[in-house]
Protein backbone atom coordinates (compact mmCIF):
# COMPACT_ATOMS: atom_id res chain seq x y z
CA UNK A 1 0.00 0.00 0.00
CA UNK A 2 1.25 3.34 -1.15
CA UNK A 3 4.35 1.84 -2.45
CA UNK A 4 5.13 3.54 -5.76
CA UNK A 5 4.57 1.42 -8.89
CA UNK A 6 5.92 2.35 -12.83
CA UNK A 7 4.01 1.02 -15.51
CA UNK A 8 5.52 0.49 -18.68
CA UNK A 9 3.88 -0.16 -21.97
CA UNK A 10 4.92 -0.41 -25.51
CA UNK A 11 2.99 1.60 -28.17
CA UNK A 12 3.92 0.24 -31.78
CA UNK A 13 2.91 1.52 -35.54
CA UNK A 14 2.50 -1.32 -37.21
CA UNK A 15 0.82 0.73 -40.25
CA UNK A 16 2.93 2.29 -43.88
CA UNK A 17 2.33 5.70 -42.63
CA UNK A 18 3.52 7.64 -39.93
CA UNK A 19 0.69 8.66 -37.14
CA UNK A 20 1.01 12.04 -35.19
CA UNK A 21 -0.89 13.09 -31.43
CA UNK A 22 -2.02 9.63 -30.54
CA UNK A 23 -3.27 10.04 -26.66
CA UNK A 24 -2.60 6.86 -24.58
CA UNK A 25 -4.71 6.75 -21.19
CA UNK A 26 -3.81 4.93 -18.14
CA UNK A 27 -6.59 3.84 -15.87
CA UNK A 28 -6.53 2.52 -12.24
CA UNK A 29 -10.07 0.28 -11.98
CA UNK A 30 -11.64 1.88 -14.91
CA UNK A 31 -10.94 5.61 -13.44
CA UNK A 32 -8.53 7.89 -15.82
CA UNK A 33 -5.14 9.08 -14.17
CA UNK A 34 -3.08 10.03 -16.70
CA UNK A 35 -2.23 10.52 -20.39
CA UNK A 36 0.49 11.18 -22.92
CA UNK A 37 0.56 12.12 -26.16
CA UNK A 38 3.20 10.01 -28.84
CA UNK A 39 4.02 10.09 -32.11
CA UNK A 40 4.96 7.06 -34.18
CA UNK A 41 6.76 6.93 -37.50
CA UNK A 42 5.94 3.76 -39.92
CA UNK A 43 6.54 0.09 -38.11
CA UNK A 44 8.01 2.11 -35.01
CA UNK A 45 7.73 2.00 -31.58
CA UNK A 46 7.78 4.28 -28.29
CA UNK A 47 7.91 2.97 -24.39
CA UNK A 48 5.58 5.20 -22.24
CA UNK A 49 5.80 5.13 -18.63
CA UNK A 50 2.98 5.71 -16.09
CA UNK A 51 3.77 6.02 -12.01
CA UNK A 52 0.73 5.75 -9.81
CA UNK A 53 0.03 4.19 -6.18
CA UNK A 54 -2.48 2.25 -4.35
CA UNK A 55 -4.13 3.24 -1.13
CA UNK A 56 -6.15 0.09 -0.52
CA UNK A 57 -5.30 -3.55 0.14
CA UNK A 58 -6.41 -5.98 -2.83
CA UNK A 59 -6.70 -6.62 -6.61
CA UNK A 60 -6.67 -3.51 -8.38
CA UNK A 61 -6.78 -3.69 -12.57
CA UNK A 62 -5.14 -1.17 -14.49
CA UNK A 63 -5.39 -0.74 -18.41
CA UNK A 64 -3.57 1.50 -21.37
CA UNK A 65 -5.78 2.73 -23.77
CA UNK A 66 -5.20 4.62 -26.81
CA UNK A 67 -7.20 7.40 -28.22
CA UNK A 68 -7.93 6.81 -31.90
CA UNK A 69 -7.24 9.86 -34.27
CA UNK A 70 -9.39 11.23 -36.30
CA UNK A 71 -8.72 10.50 -39.94
CA UNK A 72 -6.78 7.74 -39.19
CA UNK A 73 -8.00 4.40 -40.42
CA UNK A 74 -7.48 1.22 -37.58
CA UNK A 75 -8.07 -2.13 -39.06
CA UNK A 76 -7.44 -3.76 -35.72
CA UNK A 77 -8.97 -1.10 -32.72
CA UNK A 78 -8.99 -4.28 -30.37
CA UNK A 79 -4.98 -4.07 -29.97
CA UNK A 80 -5.29 -0.24 -28.97
CA UNK A 81 -5.84 -1.19 -25.38
CA UNK A 82 -4.36 -3.70 -22.69
CA UNK A 83 -5.06 -4.46 -19.28
CA UNK A 84 -3.40 -6.07 -15.99
CA UNK A 85 -3.68 -6.70 -12.45
CA UNK A 86 -2.07 -5.37 -9.24
CA UNK A 87 -2.45 -7.29 -6.05
CA UNK A 88 -1.46 -4.90 -3.69
CA UNK A 89 -1.38 -6.26 -0.15
CA UNK A 90 -0.25 -5.05 3.39
CA UNK A 91 3.67 -4.96 4.97
CA UNK A 92 4.52 -8.05 5.52
CA UNK A 93 4.78 -8.62 9.33
CA UNK A 94 8.25 -10.02 10.89
CA UNK A 95 8.52 -10.98 14.19
CA UNK A 96 12.46 -11.73 15.37
CA UNK A 97 12.50 -13.68 18.95
CA UNK A 98 16.09 -13.66 19.96
CA UNK A 99 16.59 -14.01 23.63
CA UNK A 100 20.17 -12.17 23.38
CA UNK A 101 18.45 -9.03 22.32
CA UNK A 102 17.63 -7.82 25.68
CA UNK A 103 21.64 -6.71 26.66
CA UNK A 104 23.61 -6.66 23.35
CA UNK A 105 23.04 -4.16 20.23
CA UNK A 106 24.84 -6.11 18.15
CA UNK A 107 22.73 -9.67 18.43
CA UNK A 108 21.92 -11.61 15.85
CA UNK A 109 18.57 -10.83 16.20
CA UNK A 110 19.29 -6.85 16.12
CA UNK A 111 21.16 -7.33 13.26
CA UNK A 112 18.46 -8.94 10.94
CA UNK A 113 16.22 -6.24 12.16
CA UNK A 114 18.45 -3.58 10.78
CA UNK A 115 18.90 -5.55 7.15
CA UNK A 116 15.40 -6.14 6.99
CA UNK A 117 13.99 -2.71 7.44
CA UNK A 118 16.84 0.01 7.07
CA UNK A 119 15.70 3.72 8.20
CA UNK A 120 17.35 5.18 4.63
CA UNK A 121 14.78 3.42 2.34
CA UNK A 122 11.27 2.24 2.10
CA UNK A 123 10.77 -1.25 2.56
CA UNK A 124 7.52 -3.85 2.41
CA UNK A 125 8.69 -5.45 5.99
CA UNK A 126 6.86 -4.19 9.69
CA UNK A 127 9.78 -5.90 11.58
CA UNK A 128 9.49 -6.47 15.21
CA UNK A 129 12.15 -7.51 17.42
CA UNK A 130 11.19 -9.49 21.08
CA UNK A 131 13.02 -11.11 23.45
CA UNK A 132 10.53 -14.08 24.15
CA UNK A 133 7.85 -15.86 22.53
CA UNK A 134 4.42 -13.53 21.84
CA UNK A 135 0.88 -14.56 23.00
CA UNK A 136 -0.77 -16.86 20.70
CA UNK A 137 -2.88 -13.85 19.46
CA UNK A 138 0.12 -12.23 18.06
CA UNK A 139 1.53 -15.03 16.95
CA UNK A 140 -1.64 -15.24 15.10
CA UNK A 141 -0.97 -11.54 13.18
CA UNK A 142 2.50 -12.53 12.08
CA UNK A 143 3.11 -13.49 8.12
CA UNK A 144 7.16 -14.86 8.71
CA UNK A 145 8.25 -15.90 12.78
CA UNK A 146 12.12 -15.70 12.86
CA UNK A 147 13.83 -17.38 16.01
CA UNK A 148 17.58 -16.90 16.96
CA UNK A 149 18.44 -19.78 18.79
CA UNK A 150 16.35 -21.43 20.53
CA UNK A 151 13.82 -19.34 22.26
CA UNK A 152 11.20 -21.22 23.13
CA UNK A 153 9.73 -24.49 25.70
CA UNK A 154 8.14 -27.64 24.16
CA UNK A 155 4.25 -26.45 24.51
CA UNK A 156 5.45 -23.21 22.38
CA UNK A 157 6.79 -25.31 19.85
CA UNK A 158 3.81 -27.19 19.59
CA UNK A 159 1.96 -24.17 18.49
CA UNK A 160 4.63 -23.11 16.29
CA UNK A 161 4.22 -25.90 14.49
CA UNK A 162 0.57 -25.32 14.21
CA UNK A 163 0.98 -21.44 13.01
CA UNK A 164 3.17 -23.26 10.26
CA UNK A 165 0.70 -25.84 9.17
CA UNK A 166 -1.94 -23.03 8.87
CA UNK A 167 0.39 -21.17 6.38
CA UNK A 168 2.68 -18.58 8.23
CA UNK A 169 6.50 -18.39 7.70
CA UNK A 170 9.32 -19.53 10.12
CA UNK A 171 12.92 -19.23 9.69
CA UNK A 172 15.07 -20.41 12.38
CA UNK A 173 18.68 -19.27 12.71
CA UNK A 174 21.75 -20.64 14.70
CA UNK A 175 22.34 -18.85 17.00
CA UNK A 176 24.84 -19.85 21.17
CA UNK A 177 22.84 -21.77 23.13
CA UNK A 178 20.50 -23.50 20.35
CA UNK A 179 19.49 -26.72 21.29
CA UNK A 180 19.13 -28.70 18.32
CA UNK A 181 18.33 -32.05 19.37
CA UNK A 182 15.07 -30.53 20.39
CA UNK A 183 14.44 -28.35 17.11
CA UNK A 184 14.51 -32.09 15.64
CA UNK A 185 12.60 -34.13 18.00
CA UNK A 186 9.85 -31.23 17.55
CA UNK A 187 9.90 -30.49 14.35
CA UNK A 188 11.81 -33.40 12.30
CA UNK A 189 10.51 -36.73 14.24
CA UNK A 190 7.18 -35.09 15.13
CA UNK A 191 5.68 -32.19 13.40
CA UNK A 192 7.50 -33.28 9.72
CA UNK A 193 8.04 -29.87 8.75
CA UNK A 194 11.94 -29.67 8.63
CA UNK A 195 13.37 -30.33 5.49
CA UNK A 196 16.95 -31.92 7.32
CA UNK A 197 18.64 -31.45 10.35
CA UNK A 198 21.33 -29.08 11.27
CA UNK A 199 24.86 -30.15 11.06
CA UNK A 200 27.27 -30.13 13.67
CA UNK A 201 28.56 -26.76 14.93
CA UNK A 202 32.45 -26.42 14.02
CA UNK A 203 34.93 -24.18 15.30
CA UNK A 204 37.75 -22.04 13.88
CA UNK A 205 41.12 -20.58 14.88
CA UNK A 206 41.63 -16.72 14.17
CA UNK A 207 42.59 -16.81 10.40
CA UNK A 208 41.68 -20.95 9.54
CA UNK A 209 39.78 -21.23 6.62
CA UNK A 210 36.51 -23.16 6.76
CA UNK A 211 35.53 -24.89 3.19
CA UNK A 212 32.56 -26.94 2.67
CA UNK A 213 33.00 -30.11 1.61
CA UNK A 214 30.93 -31.37 -2.23
CA UNK A 215 27.43 -31.77 -1.79
CA UNK A 216 25.08 -33.78 -3.61
CA UNK A 217 23.35 -31.36 -4.68
CA UNK A 218 20.52 -33.55 -6.55
CA UNK A 219 19.18 -33.73 -2.76
CA UNK A 220 16.16 -31.67 -2.27
CA UNK A 221 17.54 -30.52 1.08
Amino acid sequence: VDDPVLIEASIRNWGSKPVSNVTVNFLVDDQAVASEMVSLQPNSQQQVQFACSFKAVGRHLFSVKLERSEGIADQLPTDDSTSGVINVHSPIQILIVDSASSNRDDSAGRFLQLALSPMSSETSFKVQLSQRMPPDEELKRCDVLVLVGSPFDDNQAKKIATYVEQGGGLLLFAADGMDSGRIHRMWLDQAKMLPGKFLDRKSATAGQVIRIKKQNYQDSV
